[in-house]
């Protein structure tokens, strides 16, 4: 029997996310899975997704459109992720350019925390 964490589609299991915020439903499942912060989670790149190793690596943050270090050392940090999460994030990175950021909006540009709070936030 499959651990329901296995399974893409039951990695949050919130229906308030799934069909009405469903382009955010990959930022919002890795925000709940990971314990990250939002401003680690919107300045996430491509290469910092390891899907063989199922990790992330965390070693900046943004905030207000820019991105900057963390701001402590002991912030920057790799951490494994479920296999269920790694499952969602994998059609994130499919033919992508290691530079893009992982987490992007409806216009292709990388999703801001103000615009998340709007969207998936209240929802949540």
């Amino acid at each position: 029997m499959a651990n329901r964490s296995d399974h893409p589609r039951e990695v949050l299991p919130c229906p308030c996310v799934r069909p009405r915020a469903g382009r955010f439903y990959a930022f919002v499942a890795t925000l709940a899975l990971t314990g990250m912060r939002p401003s680690e989670a919107t300045a996430l790149r491509v290469r910092d997704f390891d899907a063989l190793r199922e990790t992330v690596r965390i070693n900046k943050s943004r905030n207000l459109r820019a991105e900057a270090a963390p701001k402590m050392r002991r912030s920057v940090r790799t951490i494994p992720i479920l296999s269920g999460l790694a499952d969602v994030l994998r059609p994130l990175v499919l033919d992508a350019e290691p530079d893009r950021h992982l987490f992007l909006n409806t216009k292709g540009d990388p999703i801001n925390q103000d615009e998340c709070r709007g969207r998936v936030g209240t929802r949540v």
